[in-house]
């Protein structure tokens, strides 16, 4: 029997907006933990912003370029933003925030009750530091600091959540 099959040309997109655990100031960007697909797509991608925990010296970087997913070539801007992956996790920085994430999932069961939670979250907030001051005034800091990474360090990463 004959068979018909489809070729597709792989997605390039333009842009693509990553948080990694750290990266250099040239864009270098180290990941380590749970990956996903994160490597693959910001390989992808044509240009790259990228958000980090810490920006470390291109020592640091050298030291371990295992963890290195990305070369500083793809990359047009690094961006320090702690806690930037919140609610998800951030492996040797902190854990995801299960009560916030079914928080989101039942305020979203109504497109009013979605749009209720990105106004107060999302679009409420100027920038990262004022959601980061909302979450612990509406949370309280001890919520806060109990989403840390406990020390499980491996050489100079920290495996912990």
């Amino acid at each position: 029997p004959k068979k018909e099959y489809v070729a597709v040309p792989a997605l390039t997109p333009d842009l693509g907006y990553f948080h990694v655990q750290r990266a250099d100031e040239e864009g270098n960007c180290q990941m380590w933990g749970i990956w996903g697909d994160s490597p693959w797509s910001m390989r992808a991608c044509k240009q790259v912003i990228v958000s980090c925990e810490e920006i470390v010296g291109r020592d640091v970087i050298g030291r371990d370029p295992n963890r290195t997913i990305l070369p500083g070539y793809k990359v047009i801007a690094v961006v320090p933003a702690p806690f930037g992956a919140h609610p998800k996790h951030t492996q040797g920085y902190y854990d995801v925030d299960r009560d916030f994430i079914f928080q989101y999932i039942r305020e979203s069961r109504s497109p009013e009750g979605w749009k209720k939670f990105m106004d107060e979250w999302v679009y409420g907030v100027e920038d990262r530091e004022g959601y980061l001051k909302k979450y612990i005034n509406t949370y309280g800091m001890k919520k806060f600091l109990n989403l840390k990474a406990k020390d499980i360090s491996s050489s100079s990463v920290n495996y912990g959540f």
